[in-house]
């Protein structure tokens, strides 16, 4: 994991093979798409987690999660925030491993996303 404008200040290696993950809540946070741009010249599969249909993350990326979470009306992004976290441990359970002893704990996490308010 690595924010964008870190990823771009040393220009991290990103290879054929990697995926690339790019979470932005208006989907056109310059530093990312400036990030996106550098994983797509490096050949990377590159994923798009966002909160706005049509914006230029979920445009440029070859596929991606609407976090569908709605309008914001306080400063904070509280709503787009926790829906991005639950999008990345449900991502981060289904490329996991899926062996039989991890099984519990895997549920115990999917129950515990579901309570969330």
């Amino acid at each position: 994991m690595e924010i964008a404008s870190d990823l771009l200040d040393r220009r991290g290696p990103i290879y054929r093979e990697d995926t690339a993950v790019f979470v932005s809540q208006s989907g056109e946070t310059a530093d990312t798409l400036l990030a996106l741009e550098y994983a797509l010249e490096n050949g990377a599969l590159c994923v798009g987690i966002t909160n706005t249909v049509g914006s230029a993350i979920a445009r440029r990326t070859h596929c991606g999660v609407h976090i569908n979470a709605g309008c914001e009306i306080g400063v904070a992004s509280t709503k787009a925030y926790t829906s991005q976290i639950v999008v990345m441990a449900m991502l981060a359970l289904a490329i996991g491993s899926d062996t039989i002893s991890s099984q519990e704990r895997r549920e115990a996490i999917i129950d515990g996303l579901i309570e969330l308010p």
